[in-house]
């Protein structure tokens, strides 16, 4: 994955707006950019690449940004933008609309293609939270029309799939993440289709293509599966959680890389290698871990961790440099019986 951070305050302050001025025009469209408090501009922005996705989380001082008829005519990359505010306001008009106004939990939407003023502020200089995400038009599996009338529409992280959606961007600003080249492609993918389905929610009689609401459901399949990764996640429960049945479950992860069953055990063998790195689990056996996340069977979990990584558990968590060779086959049984866990 591609990741890359710009901090104006390592500049010389009397170039630090018009780089930001510059540094805008390459990720999302040409625009007129002022500020009150240009002279000494802050602003801190990590830019992820996932695929043809671009999320920038940002922080910043207050902002006019105009997107004019000469900078359309001049330059459109064919984008739709996503701003979520995680603090301040974002208020938003359009051509002989008034302004509206956005706020934390808010997700605003524009389109590279039309006019618009979006300006950033807070009642103060102090920085202003948010990430950003760029798309092209045509990644979202719906019609254009349909997308289109999404645009501008209220939309928020308090239900359905903007919750998820708002949950998915956190995660990626609260701290920088290694995906590697397909990984992040597919994260990429994962973006898309949340904005589609947050998009369809709130067009009035819209809908997804057949394809698009399947995913939809894997991804609520998985999302919850992630936040309850302690439990029995058998088929059946996962099934009975989502209110479908099991047979429906198992046609749902067809066109995955794995059943359902292979991706909740890399998910939890994920999670596991995960806290064996976080400095916080120093002191908790190895056994206690896999036991939070699910493997009942201590030689099963040992046996699976190296078949996934290449190494055992102890030997992963007491060098903390070594690599580990990208997930294997795993699908070993976690219930069997087999040698002993490294603890």
């Amino acid at each position: 994955m591609s990741e890359t951070v710009f901090r104006s305050e390592e500049l010389p302050e009397a170039e630090r707006f018009e780089r930001w001025r510059e540094l805008m025009a390459s990720t999302h469209a040409p625009m007129e950019l002022s500020s009150e408090y240009a002279g000494a501009y802050r602003v801190t922005r990590r830019l992820i690449e996932l695929g043809p996705v671009v999320v920038w989380p940002v922080a910043l001082q207050p902002v006019v940004m105009d997107r004019t008829a000469r900078l359309v005519r001049q330059s459109d990359p064919g984008g739709y933008h996503l701003s979520y505010m995680l603090g301040g306001t974002l208020g938003v008009s359009r051509a002989r609309q008034e302004e509206t106004e956005h706020g934390p939990h808010h997700f605003h939407t524009t389109n590279t293609s039309h006019t618009y003023r979006v300006h950033v502020r807070n009642g103060s200089g102090s920085l202003i939270h948010g990430v950003a995400v760029e798309l092209p038009q045509d990644s979202l599996p719906m019609p254009r029309r349909q997308s289109e009338r999404a645009i501008g529409r209220r939309m928020t992280d308090q239900d359905g799939m903007g919750a998820m959606l708002g949950a998915l961007l956190r995660q990626l600003a609260a701290a920088p993440t290694e995906f590697g080249r397909e990984e992040a492609a597919r994260l990429g993918g994962v973006l898309v289709d949340l904005v589609a389905a947050m998009f369809a929610g709130v067009v009035d009689g819209g809908e997804l293509s057949p394809e698009a609401r399947r995913r939809n459901l894997v991804l609520r399949v998985k999302a919850f599966a992630r936040r309850n990764l302690g439990a029995p996640l058998t088929p059946a429960m996962l099934a009975s959680a989502h209110h479908i049945s099991v047979s429906y479950l198992h046609r749902l992860f067809r066109d995955e890389a794995e059943t359902v069953s292979e991706w909740v055990r890399r998910e939890r063998l994920e999670r596991i290698r995960q806290e064996l790195r976080d400095p916080r689990n120093a002191g908790v056996p190895i056994h206690h871990l896999a036991e939070r996340r699910g493997f009942g069977h201590h030689a099963a979990f040992s046996r699976a961790f190296r078949a996934a990584y290449g190494m055992t558990p102890r030997d992963y968590r007491n060098n903390p440099g070594a690599e580990v060779e990208r997930p294997g086959d795993h699908r070993a049984d976690p219930g069997s019986t087999g040698g002993a866990l490294d603890r």
